[in-house]
Order: C-alpha cells, then structure tokens, then sequence
C-alpha cells in the first residue's frame, strides 16, 4: 500500500500551463496542490488550463500516464512538452472508463474495507 495516499482516495489531475508543459499528477487535496504549483511550473508560467478525475483508489495511474509520454518529458522535472492538453485528458479519461481499471478499483475498495475491520490495522 502507498503509504503517502494509503487508502484515501485520490485524483489524477492534468495542468497546462502558459509556455505548453503539462503535468500529470495525482492528490488527495487538488486546491492546495494547484496553489502549490502556482508560480513554480517551468519557469514561472500561469497554470492556464487544469482537469482533475473523480476520486479513486488506484493512484497508478499517473506512473501509467508518465511511462506512456516518457518521450515527451522534460528531463530532471515532472512536466512534459509537445503535447495536447485535450488528448492527455482524454487518455485520461479513455484508461479510467476500461472494464479492467473498474474492476481493479472495486477490488482495492473491497480490500481496504476488509482490512478497516482487521485488527492488524
């Protein structure tokens, strides 16, 4: 289990900001996190665009997500160039409406209630 998210849900967020870099992200409070950003995304750009899921468990997905534009990233940070903000978050969108990320995520959440009434949590 993650230990910074552990069974609270948490949001995959998409930022674009003024110069065209995007982060994929993922909180479990996206206000603060965006005023966190605010200022100290590549160079000081404005955050000009933002979209933030429904809540879930499985914060994998934003590792799916960066492995998925690896190519695109700017080395020795988490922002990425040269793409489109729409299609990030229609892939997004695209993975959290499969079978397979629906049923992982009624999985976790059977598994996290059963371990609430566990005596070893």
């Amino acid at each position: 289990m993650n230990q910074k998210f552990g069974t609270n849900p948490v949001r995959i967020y998409a930022l674009h900001n003024t110069s065209g870099y995007i982060k994929i992200g993922v909180t479990t409070d996206f206000k603060q996190r965006l005023q966190s950003l605010q200022g100290s995304n590549g160079g000081g750009s404005k955050i000009d665009r933002f979209w933030v899921s429904k809540p879930t468990l499985l914060y994998s997905l934003e590792r799916v997500m960066h492995e998925y534009y690896k190519e695109n990233r700017i080395e020795g940070t988490e922002w990425f160039e040269n793409l489109d903000f729409e299609e990030v978050v229609f892939k997004i969108e695209q993975l959290m409406n499969t079978d397979s990320f629906k049923r992982c995520e009624d999985i976790r959440r059977q598994y996290y209630k059963r371990c609430a009434k566990s005596p070893l949590l």
